[in-house]
C-alpha cells in the first residue's frame, strides 16, 4: 500500500534542492548527507534502494570514481551499516564514511584475487596458437562470476565438445559450484 498523503513531487524537489547545497563540502560527506537525506524524505516512495545508485552517480560525477561506479550497498552490508536512529547527520555521514572504508578493503582484496587468477589462468596460454579460443575463455572466466559449457560454447561460438575441451583446461585454476555431473558451473577460486 502506498502512503496516500505522500508528496512524491515535493520530497523529490527538496532532496534536489539539498543536492545543489551541498556541492561545497568535500565529496564523500556531500554524498553520505545525499543518503541520509534519500532515506529521510523517500522522495519515491518504495524507492529506497535507488538513493545509494543516485549517490554512487554522483560520486562518479564529483570524479571520485571514474571508470565504475562503487558497489555501496555491497560496502553498507560489509560493514554492518544500519541507519543510526540518534539522528545527528554528521553521526551517520561517519558511518557512512567508515562503511565505504570497509567496502574499499573488500573491493582491493577482490581485485587481487582476480588478478592472481588472471595470472594463473595467463600460464595457459604459454605455448598455444594465436587462433586458439583459450584466451577467450580465460577472459570469459575473469569477467563472469560463474562459466558453465554452455556459456562458453554460445560466447567462443564453438560446439559443447570443444567447450568441454576448453573448460577441461582452464577448470584446474577454478572451483566447481555446482557439484553435479550435468550443468555444472565454475567460478574464480
Amino acid at each position: 500500500m502506498y502512503a496516500v498523503d505522500h508528496d512524491e513531487q515535493a520530497s523529490l524537489e527538496a532532496w534536489l534542492s539539498l543536492h545543489l547545497e551541498v556541492r561545497g563540502l568535500p565529496a564523500l560527506c556531500s554524498a553520505a548527507f545525499l543518503l541520509i537525506a534519500w532515506r529521510d524524505l523517500d522522495p519515491i516512495e518504495r524507492g529506497g534502494w535507488l538513493g545509494p545508485l543516485l549517490v554512487a552517480d554522483y560520486l562518479r560525477q564529483r570524479q571520485i570514481t571514474t571508470s565504475h561506479l562503487p558497489p555501496l550497498n555491497h560496502a553498507f552490508r560489509l560493514a554492518g551499516y544500519r541507519r543510526m536512529m540518534s539522528g545527528e547527520p554528521t553521526d551517520e555521514a561517519l558511518e557512512f564514511i567508515t562503511a565505504l572504508a570497509v567496502g574499499a578493503v573488500d573491493g582491493e582484496r577482490l581485485h587481487d584475487r582476480l588478478s592472481l587468477a588472471r595470472q594463473l589462468l595467463a600460464r595457459k596460454l604459454q605455448g598455444r596458437r594465436r587462433t586458439s579460443r583459450l584466451g577467450e575463455a580465460v577472459g570469459l572466466s575473469i569477467g563472469r562470476p560463474l562459466v558453465t559449457v554452455a556459456l562458453l560454447a554460445k560466447e567462443l561460438k564453438v560446439s559443447k565438445q570443444g567447450a568441454q575441451l576448453i573448460m577441461k583446461e582452464i577448470a584446474p585454476a577454478m572451483r566447481e559450484i555446482t557439484g553435479q555431473t550435468s550443468y555444472r558451473a565454475w567460478a574464480i577460486l
